[in-house]
């Protein structure tokens, strides 16, 4: 199954095809419940998005909502929409579960991802709009801090097409604003394509040094908008080695 582009995602529109519980249902000291999800798919026809396959183990489910204290808890999920394959764990700060269903734009989450992860930024368009600055399929594994105005990673590994691999660490700021996104990238030792980079983040300007060079393997940092940002890293290029503290 495959996501369409019809238009944006609106909740309200969005609705359950199959569902299928598992018995175990535990009630735990302050009212607190614990569920398994076994197996759900659900769709938006409005936009076309769809969601073949979802697993979840759910922890601290209350049965009466605190905006100041809830903590919804995934042990273990697994999620696959038409275009991403998704799978590890997740802590959602200050909502329940339908509050993530009802207002996923505020939200708070610490994720972690398993090797092996794909995601496709088509997805992000749903509920981001068609302006978010980056296009395609990735692969990526690692640990993310996600609030409405940034998105923290640490050891991250994350791979473009075949010839891109990327670790360390990439915090986006204002990320649903394309103008105003800046990124810091503290950035271990990474082999990148350029061709590659750039059909991700076609926005991406590259230093005038850079537009000769196919291939190169880096570390160190980046800071700055797409189109504006400043280096200090050092780089071995098909052209060379090359040290930049721009």
């Amino acid at each position: 199954i495959d996501s369409t582009d019809k238009g944006r995602f609106i909740i309200e529109n969005f609705k359950l095809k199959d569902l299928n519980l598992e018995t175990s249902l535990l009630l735990r000291p302050g009212n607190v419940l614990e569920l398994s999800l076994w197996s759900l798919s659900a769709e938006e026809a409005y936009s076309g998005f769809t969601l073949p396959y979802l697993t979840m183990d759910l922890k601290n489910l209350p049965q009466r909502v605190n905006p100041n204290k809830n903590r919804l808890q995934i042990d273990r999920f697994k999620l696959r929409t038409g275009r991403s394959n998704l799978s590890g764990s997740a802590n959602f700060d200050r909502m329940g579960l339908f509050d993530l269903l009802k207002r996923p734009k505020e939200l708070e989450a610490e994720v972690q991802l398993d090797r092996g992860c794909t995601f496709d930024f088509y997805d992000c368009q749903y509920i981001l709009g068609e302006n978010f600055p980056a296009k395609g399929k990735i692969q990526l594994a690692g640990t993310a801090f996600i609030n409405p105005k940034q998105i923290l990673t640490r050891n991250l590994i994350l791979g473009l097409g075949k010839n891109t691999l990327i670790a360390g660490k990439i915090d986006l700021f204002n990320y649903t604003q394309v103008k105003n996104l800046n990124l810091n990238a503290d950035l271990q030792k990474s082999r990148i394509s350029l061709g590659e980079l750039q059909e991700i983040l076609p926005l991406l300007g590259l230093p005038n040094f850079l537009k000769p060079v196919d291939q190169l393997e880096l570390e160190g940092t980046i800071e700055g908008s797409l189109d504006d940002f400043f280096v200090d890293i050092g780089m071995d290029t098909d052209l060379g080695r090359i040290v930049a503290d721009l």
